[in-house]
């Protein structure tokens, strides 16, 4: 239980450094340090965990480290930390186990649905926030003056409207429903909750369509996945029903 405990410290030492980075630019920065080192140490990760050699193992590791240090202006060097960590707990034999799900489309469908709400919160959040970096153009006109144009601030910055930011919790509460709905219907396989996943769905696709020209290009990937997991409800898997026949 200890190994087990101990293997995932890893990974909050990761998010942890990159939170801080992060929590320097805020509000003028953006969430994509850690949206694209948490994507990047998974494939590291999930690279490791084809090989059971230790010696292979801590080769990977040992590479990995050194193209971090060469990603110094990508933020590489903020999670140096956690793979010197992972590289102790792959020396000394301790694996993260993760809860096995059954490998049929039901499983499929629960896979989908926590990628789409993982997927689907870092849109949201990396849509709010901007980019890290801001550009300024100027120009000089005619008679002598000086026009700088900047590029436009996260909405961090200049401040949310009150509807729009209920609009936008509804978003994230939709995103994290798509996760619990597809979660209770692979346990129960309850009419209701694949009912709730189609629902759920459906006013995700919606608010797309409704925010289009604003939030909605980046809500599309987590979106996307939402009506993956959906329909990999409907190929001839059979459900449950809420009550049963008397």
């Amino acid at each position: 239980m200890v190994g087990r405990i101990v293997a995932w410290l890893p990974w909050l030492l990761a998010e942890a450094s990159l939170g801080w980075v992060e929590a320097q630019f805020w509000p003028d920065g953006g969430l994509w340090l850690i949206v694209l080192w948490t994507a990047v140490l998974l494939v590291f990760r999930g690279m490791v965990s084809l090989t059971s050699e230790r010696r292979e193992r801590l080769l990977i590791d040992f590479v990995f480290g050194g193209l971090c240090v060469l990603a110094v202006f990508e933020g590489g060097w903020y999670v140096l930390s956690a793979v010197a960590a992972f590289a102790l707990c792959d020396a000394a034999g301790l694996r993260i186990r993760l809860p096995s799900v059954p490998h049929d489309a039901r499983g499929y469908e629960l896979r989908l649905a926590v990628a789409s709400t993982l997927v689907g919160l870092a849109g949201l959040a990396i849509a709010i926030s901007g980019p890290i970096y801001a550009s300024a153009t100027s120009t000089i006109e005619p008679d002598g003056t000086v026009v700088t144009t900047h590029s436009p601030a996260p909405l961090l910055q200049t401040g949310v409207a009150p509807p729009l930011a209920a609009a936008l919790i509804i978003v994230a509460v939709l995103f994290v429903l798509v996760t619990l709905s597809a979660a209770v219907h692979l346990r129960s396989g309850l009419r209701a909750a694949w009912l709730a996943l189609m629902a759920v769905t459906v006013s995700l696709v919606v608010a797309v369509v409704l925010t289009v020209v604003t939030l909605g290009l980046s809500l599309v990937p987590g979106v996307a996945l939402a009506v993956a997991a959906a329909s990999s409800t409907t190929r001839g898997i059979p459900w449950r029903r809420s009550r049963k026949a008397v």
